[in-house]
């Protein structure tokens, strides 16, 4: 028989073997091809919403590059162990190491050059729905174009092709130094129960420990403290399971087990042991996947409910009495009309400018304030109850309202107060009032046109205004025009639209709805959407290196259970064992991720001093992903015990 021959048999025989690889790795090359496709096209740099989408992709390219580095590696050498037995009869039948060595080379090449071929052609064929799709999500008016370049499939194509390369030269350099004795027997060599180090046990417990107190305790020097506490986790994780876990069911094998529970926690010491490297890797995917999933997105989809929150009206004016605009209220509302707008709701409110404990304040009248919060929450969802006054105020009474233009951190960002009254000075004239403090949220964030706006409002009583009106002087009196539109589009300048008609005076502020809302809903929108590629990539990871390594032991779990038959097994036991310590190989490696991710959001949480409001939509984000995680696994475990019991054929003897 040819060499060549040999070799292609091989490939088709071990094909359907090395199916999940090949698909797994053809992923990651299309994914990779997409994703710099994206970054090399020619409108990726020149739109602002394309440069915060080439920014993730960016970096998502990293990510993709290292867990296709990993997978290859890893689970390639996974498969090759699979064939032990395999190799060690070719090498009693006469072929050399080195021609074993030379022929899984050839193997690895063909299955990578196999990858990067249909990799990269489903890349090419699916870039233009994927160029489609991020023009969606982002908010462009129209469908960005495809757009060939050829410096994507040539990194790709380099970068694949080192690491397939590499990878291939490495694993037949380590068949070539395996003995037939060492392939055929392999896992039949007896094993020693596993002895537990305390000091170890201490060690990964002081690893875990460190690490959550300072992500917890220390979140302001995360820039510094992420590398380490990474490391302590990882090591922290492993120790867990091979030394904690294992003595734990150790600790369990001494009490007065029998029959099928003692075989159980017994295999699962010897598995937990051998297993410790992997699981720990895939509790480390499991737990990146959430954190950026749950944690990450989460926060991200707070921001943008605060950020929305933050512009209740479609448009609002400040307007200076001293120089007034050019154009009237119903002469604006013209105006928006005839651009094809619908006006539902507009209020005009006269305010003043004073000074509150030495620092500049807005004063309304009570009656006022209350008609357009009203208006506000007439018409813009899911705001809070912040704001609410009494039905009435005495003349001695006043509501300090500071603004909430980014309702996901806290801290102090209004007027300094002490005690239960404060001292507004308006002319001459002071007033000591009693007060209460909140929050409103009945004008638009002022942005960068607003700086000098101050954004604490002094709510009145409606008579006290009205004497502070009349001695008022022109300077410290103005109007803020709230309007409320119909669907306004997010490619629409409002600012730019009044600003043709009436020139901008000096003291003349526009807050009209902020530029960085569309910006923010696609930078969320393409987080999602990429988090959700490179999240199938993570969970493809971690679930088939669980699935391929728990099939390098069948052949010896085969052996063993048909020896246990012989002596009385039930092929019900049989089913039972497998499942349990299935079920705890898949699952604890999840709920660690959990804990884990969960300490990392709890960081993050800290470290931006969020608020309970987007704490809430962190947390909630976090359980769904969690939940969805588990549920993906569980689909891992049911398929993967239904074909390890299938081919291990677990049989009773009469």
């Amino acid at each position: 028989m040819e060499w060549r021959s040999i070799i292609l048999k091989n490939i088709r025989r071990t094909m359907r073997r090395y199916l999940g690889y090949l698909t797994a790795s053809t992923l990651a090359v299309m994914v990779f091809v997409l994703f710099f496709s994206f970054l090399f096209h020619p409108n990726a740099t020149r739109l602002a919403q394309l440069q915060l989408v080439a920014v993730v992709l960016g970096l998502c390219v990293f990510i993709v590059a290292w867990f296709a580095a990993f997978f290859i590696f890893y689970f390639h050498a996974t498969l090759i162990r699979e064939r032990n037995k395999e190799f060690g009869l070719l090498m009693t039948l006469g072929m050399t190491p080195g021609q074993i060595g030379r022929m899984v080379f050839l193997e690895s090449i063909c299955i990578g050059i196999a990858a990067i071929l249909l990799g990269s052609l489903a890349g090419l064929i699916l870039s233009p729905l994927f160029f489609a799709l991020i023009g969606l999500v982002v908010g462009l008016p129209n469908t960005l174009s495809f757009a060939f370049s050829p410096i994507p499939l040539t990194i790709t194509v380099i970068f694949f092709g080192i690491v397939f390369l590499l990878e291939a030269a490495i694993t037949s350099w380590r068949v070539q130094r395996r003995t037939p004795r060492i392939l055929l027997l392999g896992a039949r060599v007896r094993q020693i129960p596993p002895k537990i180090s305390l000091v170890k046990v201490l060690l990964g417990l002081a690893c875990l420990a460190g690490a959550y107190i300072m992500a917890i305790a220390f979140s302001v020097q995360f820039l510094y403290n992420a590398f380490p506490i990474v490391i302590l986790a990882i090591v922290g994780t492993f120790f867990l399971y091979s030394e904690l876990l294992v003595g734990l069911l150790g600790i369990l094998r001494r009490r007065a087990l029998s029959g099928v529970k003692l075989l159980i926690v017994s295999r699962l010491s010897h598995r937990l042991r051998d297993y410790a490297r992997i699981l720990a890797i895939v509790t480390i995917l499991n737990a990146s996947v959430l954190s950026a999933m749950g944690a990450v997105y989460g926060f991200l989809q707070s921001v943008r409910i605060s950020l929305e929150q933050s512009y209740p009206f479609s448009l609002q004016i400040k307007e200076s009495m001293e120089h007034p605009l050019r154009l009237t209220p119903d002469q604006i509302v013209e105006t928006l009309k005839k651009e094809g707008l619908t006006v539902t709701d507009q209020k005009v409110t006269l305010f003043l400018t004073g000074t509150v404990n030495g620092e500049e304040a807005q004063i309304v009248s009570q009656d006022a304030y209350q008609q357009l919060r009203d208006m506000a929450f007439r018409y813009t969802s899911g705001l809070d109850n912040t704001g609410q006054i009494p039905a009435s105020l005495t003349p001695d009474q006043a509501y300090l309202l500071d603004a909430v233009p980014f309702a996901i951190t806290t801290g102090n960002r209004g007027i300094t107060t002490e005690g239960e009254t404060l001292t507004l000075q308006f002319g001459s004239q002071k007033h000591i009032l009693h007060f209460e403090r909140g929050e409103h949220r009945v004008l638009n964030n002022p942005g960068f046109n607003g700086e000098t706006i101050p954004t604490s409002i002094l709510v009145v009583n409606t008579d006290l205004f009205q004497k502070l009106q009349k001695i008022s002087t022109i300077q410290q009196q103005y109007r803020i025009q709230s309007y409320h539109l119909q669907q306004v589009p997010d490619t629409l300048d409002l600012y730019g639209l009044i600003a043709k008609k009436a020139a901008e005076k000096e003291s003349t502020y526009w807050l009209d709805s902020d530029e960085s809302l569309p910006l923010m809903n696609g930078l969320i929108n393409i987080i999602l959407v990429a988090g959700c590629i490179v999240s199938g990539l993570f969970l493809i990871a971690a679930g088939s290196s669980l699935y391929f390594k728990l099939f390098t032991q069948q052949e010896e779990d085969r052996r063993q259970f048909h020896a246990l038959s012989r002596i009385g097994m039930q092929k019900r036991e049989g089913i039972r064992i497998i499942g349990i310590e299935f079920l705890v190989l898949f699952f604890i490696p999840v709920l660690i991720a959990i804990v884990h991710s969960s300490v990392a959001t709890l960081d993050m949480l800290h470290l931006f001093l969020a608020t309970d409001f987007a704490a809430r939509i962190t947390w909630t984000t976090l359980l769904i992903a969690s939940l969805i995680y588990a549920a993906c696994f569980a689909l891992y475990y049911g398929v993967a015990l239904y074909n390890y019991i299938r081919r291990l054929k677990i049989s009773t003897v009469a």
